[in-house]
């Protein structure tokens, strides 16, 4: 083979349909209400007792366990094997529920590899991947040691493994024996400007090429592309490129019967007009492709087969023509740069819970020519919303912490602080029945760790710190800073907004509280160490707890 054919990129693929391999009623009750996350391995002769001779793993949004159905073919018949391979009460490090398995067969060592992801605080929050082995691929030994965000897909290449972690942002990493020491390499996928964030992803190699297969949140309907990577630069230079449609909805089983709508983030809810989930299984020169279907509604099988010259597909020449339009409209914008309108002002509001940020939202709605988002959203909504005014505001989500060094440097950020006895000792509605403190020391220390890592990525970023206590005492104040800080107007002053909820009893009651004082005399000496150094920084006192 000549050095061209060697470098040349791959050709383009079409995905042929081969129909359904699992359906709502295969599975018992409530556990067929919602399929997703498909990850299929042929089992190697050397494990005992198998059950047949494809393992398909996949799971429930929400579920319980890890779901398996076992079949002698690929076009089935399939047959679901109960209560699944992988409980959640296996894995007590985990909360809430467990899912997204992707399977490896370890021929050297001759063991089943299983990554899989849940949450592991209360409210779904801190999703992480983590990994188990197997030598039958049913009984599986969980490993307690985190290796990254959540939503993992493995591929070996040279003497690593490496791993596309993360939704909204897909960041690579790598590690040496692939359950340890995964090492943080760059962003992949991430929303842009004019591009939607990613799902989740699936990835094929072939040579010197890694294809990267995935859907898209906001997508009308979400389905699934494909883009390469050229492994045969150093790792940390990888990077997608193209942006090729391969498949949408086009059966009834794919939710092709229902009307169109924008998907959304977060579980399916019932049948939809989308695809997910995209996975890849490759058998003797073959390529096929397993996705969800309607949603998260079951799962689909197709061959992924090189391009025939033909005709382009309609859903081909839309995405073509796509991909044209936003080329084209990035060209005419850096030749008329000058006349081209101002981009919006892009506003993300951080910190920790209880620091003032739903008040810091609310002095936001004070300000000229300003769209604030009600509720919480990840920073990627702020680079696709689009908004007449002039300013865009959006307050982070609970895990907005966890990607926070990836935020864009075209995104204006407010962080808030506030003296974290106050923040520790506070309540909340929504987990008063649950816990007496709404901020747990581990939430405290998971976003102080995330500004941390966001200041070591990006040291020359720009970060507006809003106290809470600065808020509390001087709200015009505190807002003429934000103003001057963004180039703002101010449309009302916040001290005369109506529906200002500043309260001066809310600071320190700590003080003033013999169990609030009792809490704090109990933290660990070495937790104390970190809100000193917090502290120092911000210029709050630390006296003792008790």
């Amino acid at each position: 083979m000549s050095d061209i054919q060697r470098h040349k990129r791959p050709g383009g693929i079409t995905a042929r349909r081969l129909g359904a391999l699992i359906t709502p009623d295969m599975l018992p009750g409530d556990d067929g209400a919602n399929i997703n996350g498909p990850s299929l391995i042929k089992m190697p002769d050397w494990v005992p007792g198998r059950l047949g001779a494809y393992y398909l793993y996949f799971a429930h949004h929400n579920g319980t366990y890890i779901r398996l159905a076992y079949a002698d073919a690929l076009e089935g018949p399939w047959h679901i094997h109960p209560r699944g391979v992988l409980s959640l009460a296996e894995c007590p490090f985990l909360k809430e529920h467990i899912a997204s398995p992707d399977l490896h067969v370890d021929e050297q060592n001759r063991r089943i590899v299983l990554y899989f992801h849940g949450p592991t605080g209360n409210g779904g929050r801190a999703q992480t991947t983590f990994v188990a082995t197997s030598a039958d691929g049913l009984h599986f030994s969980p490993r307690a040691n985190a290796l990254g965000p959540s939503y993992a897909r493995i591929f070996r290449h040279g003497h690593w493994w490496y791993g596309l972690f993360g939704t909204d942002v897909v960041t690579l990493c790598r590690s040496s024996d692939g359950l340890s020491g995964f090492e943080t390499g760059p962003v992949l996928l991430q929303a842009s400007r004019g591009r939607l964030p990613p799902r989740h992803v699936a990835v094929q190699q072939q040579g010197r090429w890694l294809r990267v297969f995935y859907t898209r949140k906001g997508d009308q309907p979400e389905r699934i592309f494909y883009g390469t990577v050229d492994l045969s630069r150093g790792w940390r230079r990888w990077t997608v490129r193209e942006r090729i449609e391969l498949l949408r909805p086009g059966t009834d089983f794919e939710g092709a019967d229902l009307p169109l709508r924008r998907s959304r983030t977060g579980p399916a809810e019932g049948r939809e007009n989308a695809l997910r989930d995209p996975a890849i299984f490759e058998e003797d020169g073959r390529v096929w492709l397993l996705y969800a279907a309607a949603g998260e509604s079951g799962i689909a099988l197709a061959e992924i087969c090189p391009q025939t010259a033909r005709p382009m597909s309609a859903s081909r020449a839309v995405a073509a023509l796509e991909d044209h339009t936003a080329h084209l409209a990035q060209a005419i914008g850096r030749v008329l740069d000058r006349k081209r309108p101002k981009q919006p002002n892009r506003i993300f509001i951080a910190g920790c819970a209880r620091s003032g940020t739903t008040l810091t939202r609310d002095l936001m709605a004070c300000f000229d020519d300003t769209y604030v988002l009600g509720g919480e959203a990840p920073f990627p909504v702020l680079i696709d919303l689009k908004r007449r005014e002039a300013n865009v505001v959006v307050k982070r989500t609970a895990e907005s912490h966890e990607l926070l060094s990836h935020l864009p440097a075209e995104i204006g950020l407010i962080y808030c602080v506030r003296h974290p006895f106050d923040v520790l000792t506070s309540q909340h509605p929504e987990t008063m029945h649950v816990r007496r403190f709404h901020v747990t020391t581990e939430r405290w220390e998971a976003e102080y760790d995330g500004l941390l890592r966001l200041r070591r990525a990006q040291p020359r970023r720009a970060i507006h710190y809003l106290r809470y206590e600065d808020l509390i005492a001087g709200p015009d104040a505190a807002q003429q800073a934000i103003a001057d800080a963004f180039g703002l107007a101010a449309r009302l002053r916040f001290s005369s907004d109506p529906n200002n909820p500043i309260r001066r009893s809310s600071l320190r009651k700590w003080e003033r509280n013999e169990e609030f004082r009792t809490y704090l005399h109990t933290l660990p000496r070495s937790f104390l160490g970190r809100i000193e150094a917090f502290c120092r920084e911000f210029g709050y006192d630390l006296p003792q707890a008790s």
